[in-house]
């Protein structure tokens, strides 16, 4: 960048002079110092421009010396061009009216366009047009420099900007400074942009700026404007073409345009998210409507289904459960036929016996009838006498025993057949139960061992554990102490040299309640490392490589010399800031560093937060281990005597106390119990054994005392008869054993039938129940039921009630009949399910049809077929439960949080804003107060809500926008209130600019006032039918006060500072002479200096104000502007004189 320049004074430059011609008067307030002629300010004394639109490649400059000029020329010679110079030093990029006079619009030209000096258009061998350009990007750079000068003050303040072009891309900086900057002097024989931004911060009270805001700071700071509102007003100024409606005048000029555009950007944003977040729930809507029906029909096709199962299930439960009860019956027919026969049985032999006695006696008597010897049958029956009494004796002794057996088990004999019988059938039912407690009482003492075997092998650890915990003051396990012990003994070190991990960490006593479980799993393994410092790791893995030691461990060679710092990468919620670390270890810094980096966990108790991060775990001890791998381990979840991490034990010493106690406890209490469940055992072994002596007596007969004590009776009574001798009696008694002998022969012959009949039930009854289990278990194998469940005949049960059956009265035959009947009914309800099953099957496959007609994208595999029921079903589930509660809580985020905060947001900045305008009005006004309207009168600006049809409804729709979300009404009405308004705002843009400009929100009017009194002499307002020079004097009035409040010209010391500058671009091109005058004089008497670009023909008007005229020309080209000086007075008479 080593161009040079060269500084061309045009022919004509000439001194300034006075101008011929006199200011008009003007009326103005005595005590004013506004309007004081000899007020300072700082004035613009030149401008210097290098390579700037079609000023090109020579340095042009501008002398005022702080005094007021014109420049003219012909359309697109270049003098919008020299005002863009001007508005580029003084207003921000953002905020310039770029070459407005041509009417082309704010975005034709630009910084690019004119550093690069675009001057027309072309096109290529191709056809394609193209921007025609002065200069190329690379190797040319443009300086704009202004001077501004305070004469009272004696001091100069320069403005300058710098442009180039690096890598295809513009760049720039701004300089301020006390001194007189010159392109010659300043901007020129520097080698690159760095050298020379070197060289001018070199420079006395001269600063550099890479940001235009702080540029336009330093300035405005430094000459006292104001605000930022100066240089606003400033472009506005400059942007007046014509006076039309006062309102219009008061919006575009005095006010500066509210830019909301990215506010509605965020809302546009905002709510086509919302849009398509109703767009989702509209749709997951529709899905629900075609859905349900599917979902209701599934419902009912279940419950057919159901109802179909259990008639069937009805179908095989009759037969179940009728030939259930049948081999109930039989079952008890078959007990009580075996009881009988038992009983039968002992009673023939009874029988029998007491038939062989009375054969024998026959006998006996018929020997003594035909013998005639009674005294041989007197010995005979004493002989029989002694013999039955030992019998007797003999029973009785058994009945004894087996009495005292029946005791041990607590049943209380008769002497009876009957007795015998019942007593019989108990003790079976008893051995039985003994048998069933037996068992069950062997596999609770079998386990009962197991547990103590168990609690003496925990206790002995804890034993060890204790013992060992008294003796050091960490948690880490005794195995690897040992290992560690056996480390330091042959390294000759202290433990502190060989730390594990977990005695220099633990979880902050604050943290622990929540999260200590967790990090304990997480860390455990990192915990149980040993930390082994460079110097000694060859020691270690030679010792290591030489020795067995029984245990997995793991160790770190920590270099302390090469230390890595990512502490700074840990946030809040990470695993780091859960724990606590040893002071006074030289470890901890690596420690904490391979925390940070290896366990860079985030604790989080929220589900969605764990599954979107990498590493992540919870409370409850759920961990995430990267993208993929998830853990969850509760074993020992709760204790803490599982505890690895911390240099203090005492908590976990604790924990292992109570469980030892507890262990030693429940131990005493288990061999208490075994003891009592041994003794029983010996108990029950005896007491089946009672009871399989029982059974094992045979028949009564062994015990039948009583019948030994008749036979006695009998005998001893035929002795007493006997000694009274008589033939005759003998055969009286013979005749009566004679007649026993046929009834005993009768009863046996009777029993023998009867065990006939009942050796045959017990052959088929057996045969018979058997049958009925067969047709039973062939039922169960077409059922999953459990025959024990009280519920399960229910249903069954009710059906005979209603017709009144007793199964018990029931024979087999009248069973079948029955099974018959009931298997019939169920068949015709069966038949009308069918019917309506498959009516509802129907009905589902047209249902599917409609959601997959209506829904394809979404349907994906499911076809309109039952086989995909349970997807469609999963599809409705997903959609109700997880899809529409996810959109519609998705959308009510969206509205409040988003699309409602934003409209808020946006009602705010606009409220906001119009009551700045207002504020602004308050403060033109107190400008105003300071310049004459007329002598006798001055104007005050008033402001009113704009009547405007489309203002007041938008107004309206962005109040009941707002208002459904305060009130708390329906979702879908607070959206339906946004989309209205947002939704015209994207539809008509024009609507949308207009309403959302607040200046437009505001109506203005004037009133003009007395100054003595201060009434009402007029009212001004656009529909009040001002005319065109009414309008024009009041716009330039108010823009006057508007001028002096932002330039701070109200000041009362001539030598405060302040900015008296402005640029007027053919605002007198369509105001009548009068008003312009009254502007230009207005202008004057505020003491500002200001250029006037104007065409020739209205030259005259500005001629007494102005001391300079620049004339722009441009060659045929229209490539190449240059500008002439002149002083006002020349240059006004050669123009008459042409």
């Amino acid at each position: 960048m080593n161009s040079q320049v060269e500084i061309q004074k045009p022919n004509g430059m000439q001194k300034p002079g006075q101008t011929k011609g006199e200011i008009p008067p003007l009326a103005s307030f005595q005590s004013s110092p506004v309007l004081s002629l000899e007020s300072g300010g700082y004035k613009l004394q030149s401008v210097e421009i290098l390579n700037w639109g079609t000023f090109d490649r020579k340095i042009w400059k501008m002398e005022t010396l702080g005094e007021s000029a014109l420049i003219t020329g012909e359309n697109g010679s270049g003098k919008s061009t020299l005002v863009d110079a001007l508005l580029t030093l003084l207003v921000a990029n953002n905020k310039r009216n770029y070459n407005l006079s041509s009417g082309s619009g704010k975005r034709e030209r630009s910084e690019a366009t004119y550093v690069r000096g675009a001057y027309g258009r072309e096109k290529d061998p191709k056809g394609i047009e193209k921007t025609k350009f002065c200069r190329p990007e690379e190797g040319t750079y443009s300086v704009l420099i202004a001077q501004f000068g305070n004469r009272l003050l004696r001091d100069v303040y320069s403005l300058a900007q710098f442009f180039w072009y690096e890598k295809g891309e513009l760049r720039k900086f701004f300089v301020t400074s006390q001194e007189a900057l010159t392109i010659d002097g300043h901007f020129s024989g520097f080698q690159n942009s760095q050298e020379l931004r070197k060289r001018l911060r070199s420079l006395h009270k001269t600063s550099v700026f890479d940001s235009f805001s702080d540029y336009q700071l330093n300035f405005m700071g430094y000459v006292g404007t104001k605000s930022l509102k100066a240089m606003d007003l400033f472009n506005q100024v400059v942007a007046i073409k014509e006076i039309g409606s006062l309102s219009e005048f008061v919006r575009k000029h005095m006010l500066e345009a509210q830019n909301v555009q990215e506010l509605i950007d965020q809302l546009y944003m905002n709510y086509d998210n919302l849009n398509l977040s109703h767009q989702a729930i509209l749709q997951a809507r529709q899905q629900l409507e075609l859905l349900e029906p599917i979902g209701e029909g599934a419902k009912q096709l279940k419950e057919l289904e159901e109802s179909r199962s259990g008639l069937e299930q009805e179908e095989r439960k009759i037969p179940l459960y009728l030939n259930l009860q049948r081999k109930s019956i039989l079952e008890e027919k078959l007990h009580k036929t075996s009881v009988d026969s038992e009983r039968k049985n002992q009673e023939q032999i009874r029988i029998q016996e007491e038939l062989g006695s009375v054969e024998e006696r026959k006998n006996q008597l018929l020997i003594a009838i035909n013998q005639d010897d009674s005294a041989k049958e007197i010995d005979r029956l004493r002989l029989l006498i002694k013999q039955q009494e030992e019998l007797k004796r003999q029973k009785h002794k058994a009945y004894v025993e087996y009495e005292k057996l029946l005791g041990t088990l607590k049943l209380k004999p008769e002497p009876n057949l009957k007795s015998f019988t019942d007593c019989r059938e108990k003790v079976k039912d008893l051995e039985f139960q003994f048998t069933e407690e037996s068992r069950d009482l062997s596999e609770k003492i079998y386990q009962g061992r197991k547990e103590s075997d168990v609690l003496d092998g925990q206790i002995h650890h804890l034993e060890e554990d204790l013992a060992h915990l008294k003796k050091v003051k960490g948690n880490v396990p005794i195995d690897h102490l040992k290992v560690r012990e056996a480390l330091c003994i042959e390294l000759q070190v202290e433990k502190s040299t060989l730390p594990f991990v977990a005695e220099l960490i633990q979880v902050k006593d604050s943290e622990k309640k929540k999260w200590n479980v967790s990090l304990e799993k997480v860390l455990r393994s990192f915990g149980l490392r040993i930390l082994i410092p460079s110097d000694l790791y060859t020691k270690v893995n030679r010792y290591l490589s030489k020795n067995a030691i029984g245990i997995k461990l793991l160790y770190h060679k920590v270099d302390f010399h090469n230390p890595t710092s990512r502490l700074n990468d840990s946030a809040r919620d990470r695993l780091f800031h859960k724990l606590d670390f040893h002071s006074r270890s030289p470890y901890v810094p690596w420690i904490k560093n391979q925390i940070v980096s290896d366990y860079d966990y985030v604790c989080t108790e929220d589900l969605a937060t764990f599954q979107s991060s990498f590493r992540a775990l919870m409370p409850s001890g759920l961990i995430k281990r990267g993208h993929s791998l998830h853990e969850k381990d509760d074993r020992g979840a709760s204790s803490s005597a599982r505890s690895l991490l911390g240099w203090d034990n005492a908590s976990k010493l604790q924990e292992i106390q109570e469980h030892y106690t507890q262990y030693k406890n429940r131990r005493s209490e288990l061999a208490a119990q075994m003891g009592k469940m041994e003794e029983r055992s010996e108990e029950l072994d005896r007491l089946k054994i009672h009871c399989r002596d029982v059974l094992n007596l045979g028949n009564y007969s062994a015990l039948d005392w009583p019948f030994c004590e008749e036979e006695i009776d009998k005998l001893s009574q035929q002795k007493e008869k006997l000694g009274h001798h008589s033939v005759k009696q003998w055969q009286s008694d013979l005749d009566k054993l004679t007649e026993r002998e046929k009834i005993l022969r009768g009863q046996r012959d009777q029993i023998l039938s009867d065990l006939g009949i009942l050796k045959s039930q017990l052959k088929s009854l057996p045969q018979e129940i058997e049958l009925c289990q067969l047709v039973i278990q062939k039922i169960l194998e077409t059922m999953s039921v459990d025959i024990h469940d009280p519920d399960l005949f229910t249903s069954v049960v009710k059906n005979l009630k209603r017709r009144k059956v007793v199964i018990s009265e029931k024979s087999s035959e009248q069973l079948n009949l029955l099974q018959r009947d009931l298997s019939e009914e169920l068949a015709k309800e069966k038949a009308a399910c069918e019917s309506k099953l498959s009516q509802v099957k129907t009905s589902l496959i047209k249902k599917m049809t409609q959601y997959k007609v209506k829904f394809p994208d979404l349907s994906g595999d499911l076809q309109p077929a039952l086989e995909y029921l349970s997807d469609f079903l999963t599809v409705l589930e997903k959609v109700a439960k997880e899809s529409l509660p996810e959109h519609e809580k998705r959308f009510k985020n969206l509205l409040n949080k988003s699309v409602v905060s934003d409209m808020a947001a946006f009602k705010s900045t606009l409220d906001l804003a119009y009551d700045e305008i207002v504020e602004a009005v308050g403060e033109l006004n107190q400008s105003l107060l300071q310049i004459p309207y007329t002598d006798q009168s001055y104007v005050q600006l008033n402001v009113t809500r704009s009547k405007d049809v489309d203002v007041r409804e938008f107004n309206n729709m962005l109040k009941n926008s707002l208002k459904t979300t305060e009130q708390k009404v329906d979702l879908e009405e607070s959206f339906n209130q946004i989309k209205k308004i947002l939704d015209r705002m994207k539809k008509d843009g024009n609507w949308c600019k207009e309403v959302t400009d607040v200046r437009n929100w505001a109506e203005f009017y004037v009133l003009e006032l007395a100054l003595d009194n201060k009434e009402q002499r007029n009212y001004f307002a656009d529909s009040s039918g001002l005319s065109g020079g009414q309008k024009a004097k009041l716009a330039f009035t108010i823009l006057a006060s508007a001028i002096a409040y932002q330039y701070g010209l109200q000041k009362e010391n001539a030598k405060d500072k302040s900015f008296r500058f402005i640029v007027i671009d053919e605002a007198f091109s369509k105001s009548d002479d009068k008003n312009s005058r009254y502007a230009m004089t207005l202008f004057h008497k505020l003491g500002l200096q200001f250029f006037v670009i104007t065409p020739k023909d209205k030259i005259y008007l500005v001629e007494p104000f102005v001391k300079h005229v620049f004339l722009t020309h441009i060659n045929e080209q229209q490539n190449d502007s240059r500008v002439s000086a002149f002083n006002i007075k020349e240059f006004y008479h050669d123009e008459r004189a042409r």
